[in-house]
C-alpha cells in the first residue's frame, strides 16, 4: 500500500508541474495587483442629510465638515435648505505646476480621486443644535448616504442636555 500511495502522489506532482509549465499560458488572468479603478468619474459619494430630532424637518445651513483618519480636514460646507451636504468623489484636478512636472519627466498625469476607500469622520454643527460627530466608512464607486438628527441645544454652550 505505501508503494502505490506514492506513485499516487508523484502522478499528481508531475500533472501539476506539467499545469503550470504548460497550461498556464491558456489560464484567465486576473488582472493587475490593484484592480480597483483610480480617477473613475463616479467614484460615488459621501451624502449627509441633516434634521432636526424632535420635528424631523431637514436643518438649512448646517456646516458640514468632513475628515480623513488622520483628522485632516478633506472638505466642509454648509447643507442645502433641504438639509442636505455631498462631498464627491472626483478626481483630483492637478494645478499647472504639478502637471508641468510630470510632462518634464516624462510621465503620464496619474488620474486620482479625491476620495479613497476608507473611514471618514464627519462633524455636523447648526445654531441652535448641538454638534454631532458620526463615521462613514466610504468605499469607492458607492454612494454612501448618512442621516444625522441633532438636537436642540438646551443648555446654550452647543451641548445637549441628551446623552
Amino acid at each position: 500500500m505505501r508503494g502505490k500511495g506514492a506513485i499516487n502522489l508523484s502522478i499528481l506532482l508531475i500533472l501539476a508541474i506539467f499545469s503550470l509549465l504548460f497550461l498556464s499560458d491558456t489560464l484567465p488572468r486576473t488582472g493587475k495587483a490593484r484592480e480597483f479603478p483610480t480617477g473613475i468619474q463616479n467614484g460615488g459619494s459621501i451624502k449627509v442629510h441633516v434634521f432636526d430630532s424632535d420635528s424631523k424637518k431637514p436643518i438649512r445651513n448646517a456646516e458640514v465638515a468632513l475628515y480623513d483618519d488622520s483628522l485632516t480636514e478633506i472638505e466642509a460646507g454648509k447643507t442645502t435648505r433641504k438639509g442636505l451636504m455631498i462631498f464627491n468623489n472626483a478626481p483630483i484636478e492637478f494645478n499647472e505646476d504639478i502637471m508641468a512636472l510630470y510632462k518634464e519627466d516624462g510621465k503620464s498625469i496619474p488620474e486620482i480621486n479625491k476620495l479613497d476607500s476608507r473611514i471618514y469622520y464627519i462633524d455636523i454643527a447648526a445654531p441652535g443644535y448641538g454638534a454631532h460627530v458620526t463615521s462613514v466608512d466610504f468605499a469607492e464607486g458607492i454612494d454612501s448616504i448618512i442621516n444625522v438628527y441633532l438636537f436642540r441645544d438646551s443648555i446654550g454652550l452647543g451641548i445637549t442636555a441628551q446623552l
